[in-house]
């Protein structure tokens, strides 16, 4: 039987092989980049202060407990206003344009447009 001892977070190598979605996700000019917790490398943000890397290997070791999850000094609700007045620019600019702007990832730009058209939906209803 293979060995099954966790693979401790900070012993990644340089340049792991872990196919093309994650080199891609690494490579993203538009994500965050930040100096890793664990490692302390300048690399793309994955949550938590963690890079890409030692996220992954501390999901898979379980100990993402250790790093609280970090919370912005920007309220959600200034954010979305920051966000109507960008979406609204002509020409409109797309979700990773309004990402970088934000500095969030385009999954929240999504959510941020959803909530947006949800409340202008309902201020348009008789």
């Amino acid at each position: 039987m293979a060995d099954q001892t966790a693979r401790t977070p900070s012993s990644h190598p340089e340049t792991p092989s872990r196919g093309l979605a994650a080199v891609a996700v690494i490579d993203d000019p538009t994500r965050p980049k930040v100096i890793c917790l664990d490692c302390e490398h300048l690399r793309a943000h994955d949550g938590r202060g963690l890079c890409h890397y030692c996220y992954g290997a501390h999901q898979y070791a379980g100990t993402l407990d250790q790093y609280p999850v970090l919370r912005t000094s920007v309220n959600h609700q200034a954010r979305m206003e920051s966000f109507a007045e960008m979406y609204l620019r002509r020409p409109r600019p797309t979700l990773k344009e309004l990402a970088a702007e934000l500095g969030v990832g385009v999954r929240s730009i999504e959510r941020y447009r959803a909530a947006y058209l949800r409340q202008h939906a309902q201020a348009v209803k008789p």
